[in-house]
């Protein structure tokens, strides 16, 4: 017999629907595993406090609902960019194609038409200095006169016409804006994506979404390559104990990390964190520790203040990153798999209601 493919006509409506239905799903799943988890998390902590042997099966229920909520929160990122991409006009037969793209700095500057004489990865630094002269000759007015609501949307046009082009929202990567009738013309589809994702960008000028991209990356680790155990460690602050939980990763174990702030951590020499540690310790302002100027993202490593930077023994540094506390000895680092990813998953759904909230029919 042959067999012939019928043509029919998609309700994008109907599948929006369907994606956010899914979104809702994700999240109550997330707080059904959190509570079941937090018992076996619980009862790790108080095995380790007391110094007995882990309970293998406790361990193993513990493990396995960590994996899950990991899973499910690279799932919630992903459906709410598929319900994104949906809203911004992506067609049926292209779905397939929508992926969450980390905004970061190495998208911004691969993506940049302003390339840097005789670098090959032109710095942020550099393409903002060419993007703002180009903005201020292209309309005539000052930074300041600028609306950020112009601003950022050109500034990123680039990253995310290449983002957009892939799906063939956009025929063309290439981005092109305007300025007539004392107002920007930009594409409608760039400015919907801006006001959608801003939440998730993780570069110098918007890092809301590194906390995000730090726990992505260890969930791309466990679907793709290892697993990234949680530890339970005893930490004395102040003259207190307590426990807490970690993701660790040796040193070596970095070849199973996707390039990024995570895999430079791993990566990271232990004196050498140490030493912007300090300077973040000591310093007044926001002004940059070295370790920010490298990756160039400001104010994004903390301390704590009170307890300090670094164990009584010195073989142990302990800081923030967007809100997310690690610990670094010389051959491990562990990033926080309790309070930290709790508020995080919190501050992701947050955002992500707050996104599916907006009425973008302005820019139609």
């Amino acid at each position: 017999m042959d067999f012939q493919g019928r043509s029919f006509r998609v309700d994008m409506s109907g599948l929006i629907k369907q994606v956010e239905e899914n979104i809702e799903y994700q999240v109550g799943k997330l707080s059904f595993l959190w509570g079941a988890r937090d018992k076996t998390n619980d009862r790790l902590l108080e095995e380790a406090a007391n110094q007995k042997v882990a309970d293998p099966e406790n361990s193993a229920i513990n493990q396995a609902l960590t994996d899950a909520i990991m899973n499910s929160m690279a799932s919630l990122i992903d459906y709410y960019c598929m319900y994104c991409f949906m809203k911004i006009g992506v067609k049926s037969d292209r779905i397939l194609r929508v992926q969450y793209r980390p905004m970061n700095n190495h998208a911004l500057s691969n993506a940049s038409l302003f390339k840097e004489v005789g670098l090959e990865k032109s710095s942020v630094k550099f393409i903002k200095s060419q993007f703002n002269s180009n903005i201020t000759g292209l309309s005539g007015l000052d930074l300041a006169s600028i609306s950020i609501h112009d601003y950022w949307p050109a500034f990123f046009g680039d990253a995310i016409s290449a983002a957009l082009h892939d799906v063939r929202i956009l025929s063309t990567k290439k981005f092109e804006y305007d300025y007539k009738d004392g107002e920007f013309k930009i594409d409608t589809s760039v400015r919907k994506y801006h006001c959608y994702m801003h939440r998730l960008y993780c570069n110098e000028h918007f890092y809301g979404g590194v906390k995000y991209s730090i726990y992505v990356d260890i969930n791309n680790c466990l679907k793709h390559n290892i697993v990234p155990y949680v530890t339970p460690k005893l930490e004395m602050f102040g003259g207190e104990q307590r426990g807490f939980s970690y993701f660790e990763f040796k040193k070596d174990s970095s070849i199973f990390l996707k390039p990024g702030l995570l895999r430079d951590l791993v990566e990271l020499d232990f004196d050498e964190l140490r030493l912007s540690l300090e300077q973040v310790y000591s310093r007044k302002t926001t002004h940059r520790c070295s370790l920010e100027q490298e990756w160039e993202m400001d104010d994004i490593i903390k301390v704590d203040k009170g307890s300090g930077y670094i164990s009584k023994d010195q073989n142990t540094l302990y800081f923030f990153i967007d809100n997310v506390l690690m610990a670094k000895s010389r051959d491990a680092t562990f990033v926080d798999a309790g309070l930290s990813l709790k508020k995080t998953l919190s501050r992701l759904i947050d955002d992500i209601k707050w996104g599916m909230n907006l009425e973008l029919s302005e820019f139609d």
